[in-house]
């Protein structure tokens, strides 16, 4: 279940990427002036959205869910 709470401090997170996924975020981070950990903040809020949204049970769902296709803007 996923729930929705305001933050009331920040918390850490941290994650693996390999090679392909490391560069391709700095070079979008130096490509549009923004900080890595912005993006990825980005990236995992709107899959937190689309999960409450379609709300999956398991893992194969939270992939389709993850891979779903959406117009940019």
């Amino acid at each position: 279940m996923l729930v929705e709470k305001k933050p009331q401090t920040m918390k850490m997170i941290s994650t693996r990427a390999d090679d392909e996924m490391f560069f391709a975020l700095r070079g979008l981070s130096q490509m549009t002036g923004t900080n890595v950990s912005t993006i990825i903040r980005l990236a995992i809020e709107v899959l937190l959205v689309k999960a409450r949204e379609k709300r999956p049970t398991s893992w194969e769902d939270l992939k389709m869910i993850a891979h779903e296709k959406e117009g940019i803007l």
